[in-house]
């Protein structure tokens, strides 16, 4: 979601499996976010880099666009 106009960048319904949560976040970070906030799922580190990366419990997936 952007942050500014919460639009919804990109989407998807099913289980959370590396390969699912791999093609949303490669579409993600192609758009150079300033902050990923994801939950505690432990695959998430593995997908995004640690930089842009923060973990928050019992939140939805929240990206940040733009240098804001």
């Amino acid at each position: 979601m952007e942050k500014n106009t919460r639009q919804v960048v990109d989407f998807y319904v099913g289980s959370r499996t590396k390969r699912s949560l791999g093609m949303v976040v490669n579409i993600i970070l192609y758009s150079d976010p300033t902050e990923i906030i994801t939950d505690n799922l432990n695959l998430y580190r593995s997908l995004i880099p640690a930089e842009v990366h923060s973990i928050k419990p019992y939140v939805l997936t929240i990206i940040w666009r733009g240098k804001t």
